[in-house]
């Protein structure tokens, strides 16, 4: 007799099957659906790392996960690591509700499949290894173990300066951290799967070793520098001790300069990396997916993804669909209930007529939808003070068509509007079916739209200039200078993953100054980088505090110029009083910049975050962690948006089963087009009608993955 865990899965598998059964029945007049075009998935043999990425919301993490559960159950130890800030491995796993704190570690997940571990990788706890090190760099910490002239004697030798520099490393370093700390547990699995973040993102994590190398390489130089002081110093004052107390902690910040040394190998070793793409049958996701493809390297990435495929979805299964919809949202209001402060749950409904591209099918959705009826409750302009609406929530909930919705309806009530895309993968454009953007210019749409795409590698140019320049203009002979903080300053000029979203939110503040703006609408990235983005003023603030007070203790510790000037920096008195004085002229508008937009993000009269969701479980877990995280930070926000949602009667039913297979033809034709040109392995997986997570879900993708 069949146990019950058996008969669920094996009723789990015929149902999400079934889509198969009918395509093998009754061919498909879409492109790609042919037995041969769409191709099992097949991983090399000798890959260690595969890393699974792509637009948004295409199914990133439960393809990671069903991935590696169907290896586990071939016999191979499997890890799947999750570098995402916003992690939902453990929810598409489990199925369940669960604690938000990681542990960071390794943690088996089935009792059932003991091959089988989960990791989200906490960047905070990767960088515990790195502020160990810079603990024993601590002057007030030296002062109590040796005594105040040994306390002296390490702020003379520009102690406090190195440690001010290391203590806040540039954007991206900790991502970088984190992924190098998986790099510990290569030998004891035979396959490590990696959810990276949306597209963005996964490409500055694949170019982090290379700008991260750049950084710690000439942190290590500037090490020596403060070493052979220290030494000096401890050698004239009788503080030998202290030198070797900085010795070991120098030590350790080159270990993980090592650690970042082996990533970048790692990531050029094509033989041990894989790279999978991910992607919808959507317009927006087949532009997305044609940028990732064509940015990747040569020989990294062998196959492609296509969730979601309506090859014969049936009524009875998009009634299914719309029930299991409807207990989601369910489910998050009865959660949203219980947390102080009432929040408007808006749902915005699936529309079946056309994929939603371009101004006028913005306006259907605007007018044929709830929401019309919210334009009158944002905030808007008033006495020549301009608002600000902040878009956001987990990737592909659609949060681009409906910021671009946004703007559109408020150009279209005479309010001068500025669309700004923050995602380094942007999507504003495709999503107004624009040809061409160019990135970092305004560009007209409509005559009272703009649209802006923050250009990455321009921002970070930009923010070197802000922060780099700002700190060090005091420095002169920047040729002869061998303590090395030239040369850290000029690896700030590599673009550092993270630092365009920083001047993106000083773009913004300059838009939202402009008196001839009314309304800015900020289309951001995932989740957990748009978390981050809303934290930034708070760093820009205190990385302005920490740069002047540095500033200030070359300018009255003669002993510390002496030492700079004993290794080849020259810094003269006129030239110190005139630089440290554009110095801190740069570095307080820059803290006021940063006061101003944490006043603006905070203030309920100008500002509000609108959070997007999609009615499924996984955007439904990560849709209350960003709630309490917009609560913790005291962001302004009272609606929640979400998408896509099935109407569950006769007529809509229909309508939607059969308007999905129109609507993907062409999607489906582009990325057709795409796997033979750069002879990728083509897998389509179809719609299913419910979500696919927990252990039977993950199966059952699985099994349609490898066996298509």
């Amino acid at each position: 007799m069949l146990s019950k865990m058996l008969l669920l899965l094996l009723l789990s598998i015929v149902r999400c099957l079934r889509p198969l059964v009918v395509r093998q029945r009754h061919r498909s007049n879409i492109v790609v659906k042919s037995q041969e075009e769409s191709v099992g998935l097949e991983l090399r043999g000798g890959t260690k790392f595969v890393f699974v990425g792509g637009k948004g919301g295409v199914g990133k993490t439960s393809t990671s996960c069903a991935i590696g559960l169907q290896l586990a159950e071939r016999g191979e130890k499997v890890l799947i690591v999750s570098t995402d800030p916003a992690h939902s491995v453990i929810d598409a796993l489990l199925a369940e509700d669960r604690p938000h704190k990681s542990s960071g570690e390794p943690t088996e997940v089935y009792s059932e499949v003991p091959c089988l571990y989960a990791m989200e990788v906490d960047t905070e706890l990767a960088m515990d290894s790195w502020r160990d090190a810079l603990d024993a760099l601590d002057v007030a910490s030296i002062g109590k173990r040796y005594g105040s002239l040994a306390a002296e004697a390490a702020k003379g030798v520009g102690l406090s300066e190195l440690k001010a520099l290391a203590s806040n490393p540039p954007p991206g370093i900790d991502e970088l951290v984190g992924l190098a700390q998986v790099l510990k547990y290569r030998d004891e699995y035979d396959r490590i799967i990696i959810d990276t973040a949306p597209t963005g993102h996964a490409l500055r994590l694949l170019a982090l070793p290379e700008f991260g190398k750049t950084f710690l390489d000439s942190l290590y130089a500037l090490k020596d520098s403060v070493a052979k002081l220290a030494n000096m110093a401890g050698g004239a004052l009788g503080t030998g001790a202290v030198a070797q107390d900085i010795d070991r902690a120098l030590i350790k910040l080159d270990q993980v300069r090592t650690k970042v040394t082996q990533v970048r190998a790692l990531l050029k070793n094509k033989d041990l990396v894989e790279f999978i793409a991910v992607a919808l049958p959507t317009t927006l996701a087949a532009l997305e997916t044609e940028r990732l493809v064509a940015h990747l390297e040569s020989g990294i990435i062998r196959s492609l993804i296509v969730n979601k495929v309506c090859t014969s979805f049936t009524s009875s299964q998009a009634r299914l669909l719309a029930k299991n919809q409807r207990q989601c949202i369910t489910e998050l209001k009865n959660k949203f209930h219980q947390q102080p402060n009432t929040l408007n749950v808006i749902t915005v409904p699936f529309i079946t007529d056309a994929e939603l591209v371009g101004p006028d099918a913005l306006r259907y959705l605007l007018t044929s939808t709830h929401l019309n009826a919210i334009l009158t409750d944002l905030p808007s302009p008033q006495n020549q003070i301009s608002s600000l609406l902040v878009v956001g929530g987990k990737g592909g909930v659609g949060k681009s068509t409906l910021a671009a919705t946004l703007a559109v309806a408020k150009a279209d009530q005479g309010f001068k509007t500025v669309l700004v895309s923050t995602d380094p993968a942007h999507s504003i454009g495709d999503a107004l079916a624009l040809d061409v953007v160019s990135p970092g210019i305004l560009t007209p749409v409509l005559p009272n739209l703009d649209i802006l795409e923050i250009d990455a590698d321009a921002a970070a140019l930009e923010a070197k200039q802000l922060l780099a320049d700002a700190a060090f203009t005091a420095l002169e002979n920047r040729n002869q200078d061998t303590t090395g903080i030239a040369a850290l300053v000029d690896a700030l000029e590599t673009p550092p993953p993270g630092v365009d979203e920083l001047v993106a939110l000083l773009k913004v503040l300059d838009l939202l100054r402009d008196k001839n703006i009314d309304t800015v609408v900020l289309d951001t990235a995932p989740t957990g980088h748009t978390l981050r983005l809303l934290q930034l003023p708070d760093l820009l603030d205190e990385f302005a505090d920490k740069a002047i007070a540095a500033r200030t203790k070359i300018k009255a510790n003669p002993l510390l110029r002496a030492a700079l000037k004993a290794v080849g920096v020259d810094i003269s008195d006129v030239n110190m009083e005139n630089g440290l004085a554009q110095d801190d002229d740069k570095l307080r508008d820059l803290q006021d910049r940063a006061f101003a937009m944490d006043a603006i993000l905070h203030d309920p009269n100008r500002a509000e975050f609108i959070m997007v969701a999609a009615p499924n479980a996984l955007s439904v877990a990560e849709t209350l962690r960003l709630r309490s995280a917009l609560q913790e930070q005291g962001i302004p926000h009272k609606r929640l948006l979400v998408n896509g949602l099935v109407d569950d009667n006769d007529d809509a039913i229909a309508a939607f089963a059969n308007s999905l297979q129109h609507t993907q033809r062409s999607a489906l034709t582009r990325l057709n087009s795409l796997a033979k040109s750069y002879d990728l392995r083509l897998t389509i997986v179809p719609q299913f009608d419910t979500d696919l997570t927990g252990r039977f879900g993950l199966m059952a993708l699985g099994a349609v993955l490898f066996n298509p």
